[in-house]
Protein backbone atom coordinates (compact mmCIF):
# COMPACT_ATOMS: atom_id res chain seq x y z
CA UNK A 1 0.00 0.00 0.00
CA UNK A 2 1.57 3.05 -0.90
CA UNK A 3 0.79 6.37 0.77
CA UNK A 4 -1.39 8.75 -1.70
CA UNK A 5 -2.63 12.46 -0.87
CA UNK A 6 -6.50 11.64 0.71
CA UNK A 7 -7.87 8.86 1.98
CA UNK A 8 -11.70 8.56 1.64
CA UNK A 9 -13.62 6.25 4.14
CA UNK A 10 -16.96 5.43 3.08
CA UNK A 11 -19.02 3.83 5.76
CA UNK A 12 -22.04 1.84 3.96
CA UNK A 13 -25.11 0.14 5.23
CA UNK A 14 -27.80 -1.45 3.35
CA UNK A 15 -26.99 1.28 0.83
CA UNK A 16 -27.13 -0.36 -2.26
CA UNK A 17 -29.56 2.76 -3.87
CA UNK A 18 -27.02 5.31 -4.09
CA UNK A 19 -23.65 3.18 -3.64
CA UNK A 20 -22.73 3.18 -7.19
CA UNK A 21 -23.14 7.08 -7.55
CA UNK A 22 -21.04 7.82 -4.82
CA UNK A 23 -18.12 5.57 -5.61
CA UNK A 24 -18.45 6.97 -9.38
CA UNK A 25 -18.45 10.63 -8.23
CA UNK A 26 -14.75 9.80 -6.72
CA UNK A 27 -13.35 7.99 -9.70
CA UNK A 28 -14.17 11.00 -11.73
CA UNK A 29 -12.26 12.88 -9.82
CA UNK A 30 -10.11 15.64 -11.62
CA UNK A 31 -7.46 14.73 -8.00
CA UNK A 32 -6.37 11.43 -9.30
CA UNK A 33 -4.08 10.72 -5.80
CA UNK A 34 -6.74 9.24 -3.95
CA UNK A 35 -7.43 5.77 -2.27
CA UNK A 36 -11.25 4.78 -1.32
CA UNK A 37 -11.75 2.40 2.03
CA UNK A 38 -15.10 1.32 1.88
CA UNK A 39 -16.53 0.00 5.09
CA UNK A 40 -19.36 -2.07 4.49
CA UNK A 41 -21.30 -2.97 8.28
CA UNK A 42 -23.02 -5.39 8.00
CA UNK A 43 -25.09 -4.93 4.69
CA UNK A 44 -28.10 -7.63 4.08
CA UNK A 45 -28.78 -5.85 0.69
CA UNK A 46 -27.20 -5.60 -3.23
CA UNK A 47 -24.09 -3.46 -1.67
CA UNK A 48 -21.33 -5.91 -0.90
CA UNK A 49 -21.77 -6.86 -5.05
CA UNK A 50 -21.78 -3.56 -6.24
CA UNK A 51 -18.74 -2.58 -4.64
CA UNK A 52 -16.70 -5.01 -5.71
CA UNK A 53 -17.94 -4.89 -9.32
CA UNK A 54 -15.76 -1.56 -9.19
CA UNK A 55 -12.48 -2.41 -10.67
CA UNK A 56 -10.02 0.53 -9.85
CA UNK A 57 -6.63 -0.34 -7.68
CA UNK A 58 -7.25 2.84 -5.75
CA UNK A 59 -10.82 1.05 -3.77
CA UNK A 60 -10.15 -1.40 -1.33
CA UNK A 61 -13.49 -2.85 0.44
CA UNK A 62 -14.00 -4.37 3.76
CA UNK A 63 -16.81 -6.22 5.15
CA UNK A 64 -18.21 -6.50 8.58
CA UNK A 65 -20.66 -9.59 8.75
CA UNK A 66 -22.49 -8.21 11.36
CA UNK A 67 -23.71 -4.16 11.81
CA UNK A 68 -22.25 -1.96 14.69
CA UNK A 69 -22.91 1.39 13.46
CA UNK A 70 -21.29 4.07 11.54
CA UNK A 71 -18.70 4.74 14.30
CA UNK A 72 -17.20 1.41 14.59
CA UNK A 73 -17.00 1.35 10.65
CA UNK A 74 -15.05 4.69 10.19
CA UNK A 75 -12.56 3.47 13.17
CA UNK A 76 -11.73 0.40 11.35
CA UNK A 77 -11.29 2.51 8.27
CA UNK A 78 -9.09 5.47 9.77
CA UNK A 79 -6.69 2.16 10.67
CA UNK A 80 -6.27 1.13 7.12
CA UNK A 81 -5.60 4.93 5.76
CA UNK A 82 -2.45 5.98 4.30
CA UNK A 83 -3.40 9.88 3.06
CA UNK A 84 -2.23 12.54 4.44
CA UNK A 85 -5.83 14.16 4.83
CA UNK A 86 -8.85 11.86 5.32
CA UNK A 87 -12.27 12.50 3.55
CA UNK A 88 -15.73 11.21 5.13
CA UNK A 89 -18.38 10.48 2.99
CA UNK A 90 -21.57 8.42 3.14
CA UNK A 91 -23.03 6.51 0.62
CA UNK A 92 -25.39 9.11 -0.11
CA UNK A 93 -22.92 11.62 -1.03
CA UNK A 94 -21.37 12.59 -4.35
CA UNK A 95 -18.29 14.56 -4.92
CA UNK A 96 -18.17 17.37 -7.97
CA UNK A 97 -15.62 16.79 -9.80
CA UNK A 98 -13.21 19.10 -8.52
CA UNK A 99 -13.69 18.37 -4.91
CA UNK A 100 -10.95 16.52 -3.61
CA UNK A 101 -8.38 19.06 -5.75
CA UNK A 102 -9.88 21.89 -3.93
CA UNK A 103 -10.01 20.30 -0.31
CA UNK A 104 -6.61 19.79 -0.80
CA UNK A 105 -5.51 23.18 -2.18
CA UNK A 106 -7.66 24.69 0.60
CA UNK A 107 -6.01 22.09 4.01
CA UNK A 108 -2.18 23.25 1.90
CA UNK A 109 -2.18 26.43 2.74
CA UNK A 110 -3.69 26.83 6.30
CA UNK A 111 -1.73 26.53 8.90
CA UNK A 112 -0.53 22.69 10.50
CA UNK A 113 -2.61 23.39 13.15
CA UNK A 114 -5.84 23.32 11.47
CA UNK A 115 -7.21 19.62 11.92
CA UNK A 116 -10.18 19.83 9.65
CA UNK A 117 -12.13 21.58 6.92
CA UNK A 118 -15.83 21.63 6.02
CA UNK A 119 -16.96 22.94 2.15
CA UNK A 120 -20.50 23.73 0.69
CA UNK A 121 -23.09 21.44 -0.05
CA UNK A 122 -25.75 20.94 -2.84
CA UNK A 123 -29.06 19.58 -1.50
CA UNK A 124 -30.88 16.83 -3.41
CA UNK A 125 -34.38 15.87 -2.28
CA UNK A 126 -36.40 12.88 -4.34
CA UNK A 127 -39.38 14.24 -5.95
CA UNK A 128 -41.62 12.05 -7.74
CA UNK A 129 -38.91 9.25 -8.03
CA UNK A 130 -36.20 11.93 -9.54
CA UNK A 131 -33.25 13.56 -7.63
CA UNK A 132 -34.07 17.52 -7.44
CA UNK A 133 -31.88 19.91 -6.86
CA UNK A 134 -33.26 21.80 -3.48
CA UNK A 135 -30.92 24.02 -1.92
CA UNK A 136 -27.06 24.73 -0.90
CA UNK A 137 -25.68 24.93 2.30
CA UNK A 138 -22.68 27.33 2.50
CA UNK A 139 -20.01 26.52 4.90
CA UNK A 140 -18.96 29.36 7.62
CA UNK A 141 -16.19 29.52 9.41
CA UNK A 142 -15.90 27.74 12.71
CA UNK A 143 -14.47 30.13 15.37
CA UNK A 144 -13.88 28.09 17.95
CA UNK A 145 -15.62 24.52 19.18
CA UNK A 146 -18.40 25.89 20.96
CA UNK A 147 -19.34 27.50 18.63
CA UNK A 148 -19.64 24.44 16.31
CA UNK A 149 -21.24 22.84 19.09
CA UNK A 150 -23.78 25.79 20.03
CA UNK A 151 -25.18 25.85 16.04
CA UNK A 152 -25.80 22.11 15.63
CA UNK A 153 -24.85 22.21 12.01
CA UNK A 154 -23.99 20.09 9.89
CA UNK A 155 -20.86 20.11 8.70
CA UNK A 156 -20.19 18.41 5.31
CA UNK A 157 -17.72 17.42 3.45
CA UNK A 158 -15.40 16.44 6.79
CA UNK A 159 -11.98 16.92 5.08
CA UNK A 160 -9.31 15.91 8.05
CA UNK A 161 -5.61 16.24 8.31
CA UNK A 162 -5.17 12.79 9.40
CA UNK A 163 -2.31 13.05 11.94
CA UNK A 164 -4.89 15.14 13.78
CA UNK A 165 -7.76 12.65 13.87
CA UNK A 166 -5.25 9.63 15.07
CA UNK A 167 -3.80 11.98 17.60
CA UNK A 168 -7.45 12.60 19.12
CA UNK A 169 -8.20 8.73 18.64
CA UNK A 170 -10.58 8.99 15.58
CA UNK A 171 -14.66 9.27 15.66
CA UNK A 172 -15.81 8.66 19.73
CA UNK A 173 -17.75 5.46 20.42
CA UNK A 174 -20.43 6.77 22.95
CA UNK A 175 -20.85 3.99 25.63
CA UNK A 176 -24.92 4.66 25.40
CA UNK A 177 -25.48 4.67 21.71
CA UNK A 178 -22.38 2.14 20.77
CA UNK A 179 -21.14 4.14 18.20
CA UNK A 180 -24.63 4.54 16.57
CA UNK A 181 -25.52 7.90 17.54
CA UNK A 182 -23.57 11.01 16.90
CA UNK A 183 -21.31 9.51 14.47
CA UNK A 184 -21.02 13.15 12.62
Amino acid sequence: MKDVSVSIILAVYNSDKYIAHAISSILEQSFPDWELIVMDDGSTDHTPSIVTAFRDPRIRFFRRLKNRGKTHAMQYGLHQCSGKYVLEMDADDWLDRDCLAFLCLAMDVLPKEVAMIHGDVRVYEEVDGLLTFSRTVWARPIPSKYHMLSTLRSLNPRFYRREHLVACGGWKIEPWGDGRLYED
